[in-house]
């Protein structure tokens, strides 16, 4: 299997890189194959907060999908909004980095939490969104921990709509670094 964050892991560990990451997965569903990947790897720790029932589940008779299991997984039901979903992202981060303390943290930073996304099945808001990159990439900024973040998810029949939600996290990169 491929997997662009798996692949980064185990490179990463591999070169010797870092001892310890962290992969946080906050695409809105579970089972993309980087816990599956990873689960022989002690020095890759994989936590995935995400709608519990959502695509996949035995996509295309394949049942094994959407039952990976990450190191640290968090399933929140269908409609949960920005409230519920930032302090549970939170909370949970939180725990993993003082736990695990890795050297490094891998995001997937999945917009396909927004509510109008045609695949997401929560109802996290443009300001939701934000407000949860700002959290992940100051949490792990104010305990010295690099982060790296690919774009994820986004499921959209307007690619400039899903381009803005894409590139919140890139401003709140540069609204950290940059002021």
């Amino acid at each position: 299997a491929l997997n662009d964050l798996a692949i980064t892991a185990k490179v990463l560990l591999k070169e010797e890189a870092v001892a310890r990451l962290l992969i946080c997965d906050l695409d809105v569903h579970q089972g993309d194959g980087t816990a599956e990947i990873l689960k022989e790897e002690p020095r890759a720790f994989t936590m995935s907060v995400h709608c519990k029932d959502n695509f996949p589940f035995g996509f295309k008779g394949m049942s094994h999908l959407g039952h990976d299991q990450s190191d640290w997984n968090v399933a929140l039901p269908k409609g949960t909004a920005d409230a519920v979903y930032l302090a549970t992202v939170f909370e949970h981060l939180q725990a993993v980095l003082e736990d695990f303390r890795p050297e490094l943290v891998l995001y997937d930073a999945g917009v396909d939490v927004h509510v109008e996304d045609d695949l997401g099945n929560f109802c996290i808001s443009w300001d939701g969104l934000r407000k949860r990159e700002e959290m992940v990439l100051q949490l792990c900024v104010s305990k010295g921990i690099p982060i790296a973040f690919v774009i994820g998810g986004g499921y959209h029949r307007n690619a400039k709509h899903l381009s803005k939600r894409h590139a919140l996290v890139f401003h709140a990169a540069a609204k950290l670094y940059h002021g």
